[in-house]
């Protein structure tokens, strides 16, 4: 194939077009053998030309033209904008002298009517529409004699190597006109940023017909009809071509359109001035075959025979993915196919009723259940719906009973019992399409400490999998010290926790379980346990951490029992109860005292076991702010350091960097039932402020695109700002 020219127009903007050199080595030459009328384009600087001023102009280059009528022109195109009146394309055929002819072929885009083929300046054979402004083009412009005829066809292109989409066409008696394939642009005035600009200018000869390539799905759902093409590459000539259809499978059934008759022969045929034709193959049964074709004339075929998969269809489905994890991270659960494909919805959506009934009694905390599983579903902290009234867990138990933050405020008997799912109210939802993809994802981010169950339906008729429970906790590490007594906390592991496994300490000292949840010291005077457990990053600016321990001291013994806090190189922060003169609860920094830090008033009688709590709230960069409280129930909490009015600061240099939780002693040692005993340690999220209102009227504004919510307190009636 011989290209006789091309030129991607690389230069300066503004050079004119008689100043430039083709990347084949013609020139521009400013005469009256290569222009006719005015020389007017030039080059835009980004590799395509344009039309300066309104004098209209046609130019060929220096290079040797096609001999006969039979050649191709490819270039591109945009319209950077749309100039009324511009028009430009490519000279085809000029009957000489080339100055001054009134006899030429032409193919021009003419803004406001679209692509044509020109005769004499006049549009022939129709317009076709072109890009929208700022969208580029490729185009092929193949020329061509049969006969006693010459044939103009057209095709476009986002590509540019096709594939290619007929535009327009003409024939016509062959003329005597020589082939002058060149630039053509009249009207309008445009710049390097406005107009019509035409590049990537080449001539060649029309590439030979001589290949056909198969292209398609290598699987699909047997029940599916799955689509083939044939590209050609070239266009079709005269006559079209013809593809045969066969399949190893000799049963299944080819169509020339979606859901169209069988064809009869298994025949499509790509129409002359095309370079693609399509077809549908309906597999009659499952399984592989081989799909080839055959043309005629005869081409060499690529990717013929094409191996092909019919899936069977799916029987069923499963789900699978962690049982639990944190609250606030990202899960991902997998669907897949079992025994085949399958095309539609895989849906799981989260529910909110629980297992079981609850049965309540006015004036008590204590919650007894039929059938309930609340060592499971229920997370400390967290309320739930009894019936219709709404509390939250203080403590679990059993499976069948748990105990309420607050007293039931009525009788009830036999409620169900429902929760907030985690604020998840959007299904995850699984999207199969029959073409071979047999396992699917969806995801989930549990907004709360939750027990979230999904229910899975589907939009075909698989049988669906039974409901699977999600289990979200706050916490990053519980040890209830559920042990025998005597047990040496060296070799013992924490609770493990939805998602977060059991997890073991590193000891200094000799530290042993009591047998009632609690541990203390054995031997020696000191001693500590730290969990290796993953606890978050401190960070003072947006802490909002919790860590909740028991202590009981069993006898007055001169002993020192609380848990570490924090710890990192150099530095320490623990809270305690000292027995060693005076009853004091403080919280020692490196081993000192913080001055800001203590009680000698709020101090638990000996034989009684407090709840503590310290709260890490936000602060600043260079603190960090406490909150400390106790309770003798776990429902209702005071102030436990009163030295000074919370939050206590806490300030560098002796702030640690890192949090570090587990038992300390110091003093004298104890025994199963003397001394200070420490236990029931957690360490979590601060859990979310309760409502401190509800939602008593919401509007749609006039403007339709923004809302108006009124809010009163709980109990109603009164307007109040939303704090929580």
């Amino acid at each position: 194939m011989t290209v006789y020219y091309y030129d991607l127009f690389s230069g300066t903007a503004g050079t004119p077009l008689t100043s430039h050199t083709a990347n084949s080595g013609a020139t521009w030459p400013n005469d009256a053998n290569h222009i006719d009328e005015y020389n007017s384009i030039q080059l835009d600087g980004n590799g395509a030309v344009f039309l300066e001023g309104t004098q209209p102009t046609i130019e060929i280059p220096s290079a040797a033209q096609p001999s006969t009528q039979n050649f191709e022109v490819l270039f591109s195109f945009i319209r950077l904008s749309a100039l009324s009146g511009s028009s430009s394309g490519v000279e085809l055929l000029r009957q000489a002298p080339f100055t001054g002819s009134t006899e030429d072929y032409a193919f021009d885009y003419t803004e406001g009517s679209g692509f044509a083929f020109l005769h004499d300046g006049v549009a022939v054979g129709g317009y076709a529409a072109g890009p929208a402004v700022g969208t580029l083009w490729y185009l092929k412009v193949d020329v061509s004699t049969s006969g006693a005829n010459t044939n103009f066809a057209s095709y476009y292109s986002t590509n540019s190597g096709g594939p290619w989409t007929a535009l327009t066409n003409y024939s016509v008696a062959t003329p005597s006109d020589a082939v002058a394939a060149g630039l053509r642009f009249t009207g309008t005035s445009a710049t390097t940023t406005t107009g019509l600009h035409i590049g990537a200018l080449y001539v060649q000869d029309i590439p030979t017909l001589s290949s056909a390539g198969l292209t398609g799905p290598t699987q699909q759902l047997f029940s599916t009809p799955a689509k083939f093409t044939v590209d050609l590459n070239e266009v079709a000539g005269t006559g079209g071509v013809t593809v045969t259809l066969s399949s190893s499978n000799s049963s299944d059934t080819f169509q020339a359109t979606e859901g169209g008759s069988n064809l009869s022969p298994k025949q499509i045929t790509i129409a002359a001035g095309s370079a693609s034709g399509t077809f549908w193959l309906t597999p009659s049964s499952s399984g592989t075959r081989n799909i080839s074709i055959t043309t005629s004339p005869t081409l060499s075929y690529i990717d013929s025979p094409f191996t092909y998969d019919a899936l069977a269809t799916a029987t069923s489905y499963t789900v699978t993915g962690v049982s639990g994890g944190h609250q606030l991270v990202l899960e991902t659960w997998t669907v897949t196919l079992v025994g085949g494909d399958f095309n539609g919805t895989i849906t799981a959506t989260p529910g909110n009723m629980l297992t079981g009934t609850a049965s309540l009694t006015s004036g008590s905390a204590i919650v007894t259940g039929t059938g309930t599983a609340f060592l499971t579903q229920i997370v400390v902290g967290v309320s739930y719906t009894f019936g219709s009234t709404a509390y939250m867990v203080a403590s679990v138990q059993s499976n069948t009973q748990l105990t309420l933050t607050t007293t039931a405020t009525a009788n009830t008997s036999g409620v169900t019992i429902t929760s907030g799912q985690a604020a998840i109210y959007a299904p995850g939802i699984c999207t199969f399409s029959g073409n071979g993809t047999l396992s699917q994802t969806f995801t989930f981010t549990p907004y709360s400490a939750d027990t979230l169950i999904f229910t899975f339906t589907n939009s075909g008729s698989l049988p669906n999998v039974a409901s699977m429970t999600f289990l979200a906790t706050r916490m990053y590490y519980l040890d209830q010290f559920a042990g025998a007594s005597g047990t040496s906390i060296n070799g013992w592991d924490s609770n493990a926790l939805p998602g977060v496994p059991a997890s073991p300490y590193t000891v200094t000292g000799s530290i042993e379980l009591d047998g009632n949840g609690m541990t203390f010291m054995s031997a020696g005077s000191s001693a500590q346990a730290l969990t290796q457990a993953t606890l978050p990053a401190f960070n003072p600016t947006t802490e909002s951490f919790e860590i909740v321990f028991d202590i009981e001291q069993m006898t007055n013994v001169a002993s020192v029992g609380g848990i570490y806090l924090m710890a990192s190189t150099g530095e320490t922060m623990t809270i305690v109860l000292s027995y060693t003169g005076t009853p004091v609860f403080y919280i020692l920094q490196n081993g000192s005292e913080n001055p800001n830090a203590y009680t000698y008033s709020n101090i638990p009688p000996i034989g009684t076991r407090w709840h503590i709590k310290i709260d890490f709230a936000p602060g600043n960069s260079q603190s960090a702010e406490l909150y400390t409280y106790y309770s003798t129930d776990g429902i209702n909490w005071n102030n436990l350091l009163t030295a000074v009015s919370p939050p206590i600061g806490i300030y560098p240099p002796s702030m640690p960097t890192a949090y570090a939780i587990g038992p300390y002693f110091s003093g004298a040692a104890g025994t199963a039932t003397t001394g200070v005993h420490v236990g029931n340690i957690v360490a979590q999220d601060i859990s979310p402020a309760s409502p401190n209102c509800q939602i008593s009227n919401a509007y749609v504004t006039s403007s339709g695109q923004s809302a108006m919510l009124f809010y009163e307190t709980i109990s109603g009636n009164i307007p109040v700002y939303p704090s929580a």
